[in-house]
């Protein structure tokens, strides 16, 4: 009854901590209407809000595009300069913008399904950001004349690659290009002259390679407590017919302005964080 009250003025009523059993009572008795609206725990049902008010707020956006063409072309030149400009989100003081950044960095191009960026193991291989393109990371060594692998992880632009180069630890996963585009990269020598002559410029680097570090962890982290509570919460019989109890998840990241899109993509669980 609260549920089709709630229905009535517009209000949509989701469920978490919810098993797999107490999911199929609560359809069976018609308490719910998907299995949509049940949530293991309460991290994913916060994940779900999030990604339909994102999803909204792209729906405002295109709605005021359309209202006139001078709002349109304003959108582009800003979705363009911020594709032309990798180190917005990351030189955010004006300290860390004296030098051109661009003395200390390089230039590396990427080509979908054939660009190798590093194997795991291997030490001397250069900080990358993504300027454009996609990177995913693999577990095993993708092998494309097989079909597409699941990656662990695809990143965008505004991302650090090989974050434990600073550290100088060797590297992890397979990292291979999904789609055409470039990278801004720095091997040891360039790091040691930028750290010299603009120490500034360096400390911004490494405080969003922290900052990117901190958050790739917390949502591994996250992955991992929401794949346990959805191996506890399943009998085993639905494991083994659900893919044999695989709990592998994608991650998807992407600076989209001053905030971090992250899309995680399950076959029960879709979630975009803001």
């Amino acid at each position: 009854k609260i549920v089709e009250e709630a229905e009535e003025i517009g209000v949509k009523v989701l469920w978490s901590h919810v098993s797999a059993q107490l999911c199929r009572e609560l359809l069976y008795r018609t308490i719910v209407r998907s299995q949509s609206d049940c949530f293991l725990d309460l991290e994913g049902l916060v994940i779900s809000i999030q990604s339909q008010v994102s999803r909204y707020c792209d729906f405002l956006q295109r709605k005021w595009m359309s209202v006139h063409p001078a709002f349109q072309h304003t959108s582009m030149l800003m979705r363009g300069r911020e594709s032309f400009e990798p180190f917005q989100h990351i030189f955010s003081m004006d300290v860390s913008r004296f030098g051109c950044p661009w003395q200390y960095c390089g230039r590396f191009s990427i080509h979908a399904q054939k660009t190798i960026l590093w194997k795991p193991g291997q030490r001397s291989v250069d900080l990358f950001l993504v300027h454009s393109g996609a990177v995913g990371l693999f577990q095993e060594e993708p092998t494309w004349s097989k079909g597409t692998p699941r990656p662990v992880a695809i990143y965008r632009q505004g991302w650090f690659l090989n974050r434990e180069m600073l550290i100088g630890a060797p590297t992890k996963y397979f990292a291979a290009a999904l789609e055409d585009g470039e990278l801004v990269c720095w091997n040891e020598l360039r790091l040691s002259t930028l750290k010299m002559e603009r120490p500034a410029m360096m400390s911004a680097i490494c405080k969003e390679v922290t900052k990117q570090q901190v958050l790739d962890t917390e949502l591994s982290k996250r992955a991992l407590r929401a794949n346990q509570a959805r191996v506890d919460a399943t009998p085993f019989e639905e494991l083994i017919a659900d893919g044999n109890g695989s709990t592998d998840d994608l991650f998807e990241f992407e600076s989209e302005g001053s905030d971090i899109l992250v899309q995680q993509s399950h076959h029960r669980k879709s979630a975009v964080c803001r």
